[in-house]
């Protein structure tokens, strides 16, 4: 069989990534702008001035298909794969052909006992075996561990959620000045957000306190924090960059995948 075989995987990468690619570009120019602002609330009785995020553009709302079309490509593409696979093994359209999909497993057992197994022939297997998450010290962090949860998340479960988080790769500044005349000594100041925390309306940057809680004294507080957008649900996020990762290893796998055919 020649490479004509991985024709459709390949359109299915080609698609993926340029469905992310748009996404990125997008995502960028976003972040070039002014998105997210802050002010200070006082609070009489404690006498905290608190620093607090205010959410000045929101995220656009078709982010989310786009990247569960993105991802979607590029975990059919290695269905694709297999799918040529077994056709180059068998000659003709595998009698089950529901059986015949590039398994991706974080334990050994779990890969051994995939149906694709019965389609395929040995030197097959063991391409898509090298490439399992469960040959990862960490299987869940495996890029094709990734690939499947989104691709998992995005059709059976819910829509990817957008969010924006402090990037944890750079410095968060935090800087505040105040009318000592009015407001007397800084008694405790306190900056808290941790890297890779999540931004919405309300994160509380810091807060500081002084002697005398007026609340029509001068305080300026500002942040400075790099930002970063990633997609998942309320316990599990991956960063665009790291989507951006799949793109690659997929196209990888195509390719080298050519060699079996």
């Amino acid at each position: 069989m020649t490479e004509d075989a991985l024709a459709s995987a390949k359109m299915k990468v080609a698609w993926g990534k340029r469905r992310l690619l748009e996404l990125s570009g997008e995502i960028n120019e976003f972040l070039k702008t002014k998105s997210h602002g802050t002010k200070i609330e006082l609070d009489p009785t404690s006498g905290w001035h608190t620093l607090t995020t205010e959410v000045l553009r929101p995220l656009d709302p078709d982010w989310p298909l786009i990247a569960g079309d993105g991802i979607q490509n590029l975990r059919n593409a290695l269905d694709h794969v297999a799918w040529a696979f077994a056709l180059s093994n068998c000659g003709d359209v595998p009698d089950r052909p529901t059986e015949v999909s590039f398994p991706i497993s974080t334990k050994r057992r779990s890969f051994l006992n995939a149906t694709v197994k019965n389609w395929v022939d040995r030197e097959q297997f063991s391409f898509m075996e090298e490439r399992q998450p469960f040959r990862n010290a960490v299987p869940e962090n495996d890029p094709l561990y990734v690939l499947r949860e989104l691709s998992n998340r995005d059709k059976h479960r819910v829509l990817h959620t957008t969010k924006t988080f402090l990037r944890g790769d750079e410095d968060i500044s935090f800087s505040f000045d105040w009318d000592g005349e009015r407001l007397g000594q800084l008694l405790e100041e306190d900056f808290y957000p941790e890297t890779e925390s999540m931004l919405t309306h309300g994160t509380e940057f810091g807060r500081v306190r002084f002697e005398i809680a007026d609340p029509e004294a001068h305080v300026r507080m500002s942040a400075q924090a790099p930002l970063l957008v990633a997609f998942g649900d309320s316990a599990w996020n991956v960063a665009l960059s790291d989507i951006g990762l799949l793109v690659a290893i997929v196209e990888k796998i195509v390719e080298d995948a050519a060699e079996l055919l």
